[in-house]
């Protein structure tokens, strides 16, 4: 099972990110001219694939300027929507489909209510956390172009 995610890729490149490295998104390029040394990578990008590629969206970055009341209160309506359904489903099959849905924030379904609660809240929190980091890195870089 791959843990890359396609953001978008053509006949010669591929731009995705990786599930377990929410700092980085990898492009590879086929057949493209590059330069290497110890201290860098230079990569020469064709003009037509990186302005398909400045089309995208850029990363997620929708809790940055969350509070911790409101990632609280996601959190409680997510795990009491995701318990709802499941309980809900008429099959065994159907609710370890639903409890799959929020596994990756919540943990397994069959956790108390609190403790879904309560890792849903804790993953909201880091990924703010790393999301506030980026926009930082991002205001520095924009400080050192001017």
């Amino acid at each position: 099972m791959s843990t890359k995610c396609s953001i978008a890729h053509g006949a010669d490149f591929h731009l995705y990110s990786d599930c377990f490295d929410e700092a980085h998104v990898f492009l590879r390029l086929d057949n493209a001219e590059f330069e290497a040394t110890q201290g860098g990578v230079t990569v020469k990008v064709p003009l037509h694939i990186w302005e398909f590629l400045r089309s995208f969206p850029g990363a997620d970055l929708s809790d940055a300027g969350k509070t911790d009341a409101e990632i609280e209160r996601e959190a409680i309506e997510a795990v009491d929507n995701r318990l709802s359904s499941a309980g809900a489903a008429k099959t065994t099959p159907g609710q370890s489909l639903i409890g799959l849905g929020g596994a990756f924030a919540m943990d397994g379904i069959d956790l108390p209510r609190d403790q879904q609660i309560a890792n849903h809240v804790e993953h909201h929190q880091r990924q703010r956390s790393l999301q506030q980091d980026v926009l930082a890195r991002i205001e520095s870089l924009k400080q050192q172009s001017r």
